[in-house]
């Protein structure tokens, strides 16, 4: 009967970190990503002008792509410019559309103006 506990725990233990490590590895993209779906369906339109690039120290698959961070300068109609910032896993496409000076439409939540979502 002992026998059978242990077994039990190991398994749920093992179960336990394999569930784990993924979601400490990619929760954070996957939040991201539902959190930017929502302010592109509910957010109010702003622009936003590329201040700053700079990378996280996180880097992911095998070419090892750094992770970034993009300053921006965001401002909308009726309110004084402010600061917001996008983390992203960029392609080799996306590298000139975050270059400092870049200007581009989003969209950004009014109850906390620092997210961000970038209209595609």
């Amino acid at each position: 009967m002992r026998g059978d506990w242990m077994i039990l725990a190991i398994v749920v233990a093992v179960l336990g970190v394999a569930l784990a490590v993924p979601t400490v590895i990619f929760g954070p993209n996957v939040l991201r990503h539902f959190q930017e779906k929502r302010i592109r369906a509910e957010g109010l339109p702003a622009t936003a002008t590329v201040v700053d690039i700079t990378e996280t120290g996180r880097h992911f698959g095998i070419e090892r792509v750094p992770e970034i961070t993009v300053h921006l300068e965001v401002s909308a109609p009726g309110r004084a410019p402010w600061r917001a910032s996008l983390t992203r896993i960029p392609s080799t496409a996306d590298v000139p559309f975050f270059m400092p000076g870049r200007q581009f439409d989003l969209r950004y939540d009014p109850n906390h103006p620092e997210r961000v979502a970038v209209m595609p």
